[in-house]
């Protein structure tokens, strides 16, 4: 069976949501613990997401492991998605350079060239809402999603055949 290393960086309670949802998890803080053939799901911290992913590669390469697949969250706003007045309204006057720093981390796991899903995800809320799942190239209607269900999409892509290769969107 694979494990699901859970590396919560941003402590928003979500990795607590999700871990009874895996068969077999782990929740860490770094990517020291990182194995053979395990599930990456990573929760980064926005504020130096282009410098943490240096650590995940650091892991991959110091242990010359591969992993089965790598789970990123996102922020919404990375693929154009979404009007710069609403990026801005979300994550603030410097809502550029965090979607740049984003790219950057993405672009850097995609080079990995391992199975991978983004999830990019409006602002997160505590309240349920509905959840609505978009593609790549699709807009993001809504402003906010549920922490349970946003945890329930993680969950969900941390499956090895599900949104593989892909970025979503999730949205209320």
């Amino acid at each position: 069976m694979t494990r699901v290393l859970i590396v919560d960086q941003l402590n928003k309670g979500l990795a607590t949501l999700i871990k009874p949802t895996v068969l077999e998890s782990v929740t860490v803080n770094s990517f020291d613990q990182l194995q053979q053939d395990d599930i990456l799901l990573w929760l980064p911290n926005d504020s130096d997401v282009d410098r943490q992913v240096f650590g995940l590669i650091d892991a991959i390469d110091g242990k010359q492991i591969k992993l089965s697949k790598i789970v990123m969250l996102s922020i919404a706003g990375v693929n154009g998605e979404v009007e710069e007045p609403r990026l801005q309204q979300w994550w603030g006057s410097d809502y550029q350079n965090l979607v740049l720093d984003y790219q950057y981390a993405i672009k850097m796991i995609d080079e990995l060239e391992l199975p991978y899903t983004i999830v990019r995800t409006t602002p997160i809320v505590i309240n349920a809402t509905t959840a609505v799942i978009s593609n790549e190239g699709t807009g993001i209607n809504g402003d906010r999603i549920g922490q349970s269900q946003l945890a329930e999409v993680l969950s969900e892509a941390c499956q090895p055949n599900r949104y593989l290769n892909q970025s979503i969107g999730i949205s209320e």
